[in-house]
């Protein structure tokens, strides 16, 4: 019998598969990985209103956050501009991606 998640659950999932890719972002590009309790809320609350629970985390992840943050990282890198920070949030049901370049966070 499949049994749903609860919120918080669904909510340390998020956390653990967003630090891994924190990490693997700090380990091959020194890039940080800021992520918003706004945008792993959100997360949790739309996995836990799907019948597929966490499921939902990876896919979310795998075709919007992922791809978004790769093309950008790759792009600034071939401009010569390398991101200091990559800061995940949620504003109105939205994913919204913000980098900071190193120059910036230099200045800051």
């Amino acid at each position: 019998m499949y049994r749903p998640l609860a919120v918080d659950a669904l909510a340390l999932i998020v956390r653990l598969k967003i630090e891994k890719i924190a990490e693997r972002l700090k380990r091959q590009h020194n890039v940080t990985l800021v992520c918003d309790d706004s945008l792993i809320g959100s997360l949790a609350e739309l996995s836990l209103s799907r019948d597929s629970g966490a499921r939902n985390i990876d896919a979310f992840l795998d075709q919007r956050i992922l791809p978004t943050v790769s093309r950008e990282l790759l792009t600034r890198m071939a401009t010569g501009i390398a991101p200091a920070e990559i800061h995940l949030s949620s504003s109105e049901g939205n994913l919204v991606i913000e980098f900071t370049d190193r120059d910036a966070a230099l200045n800051a």
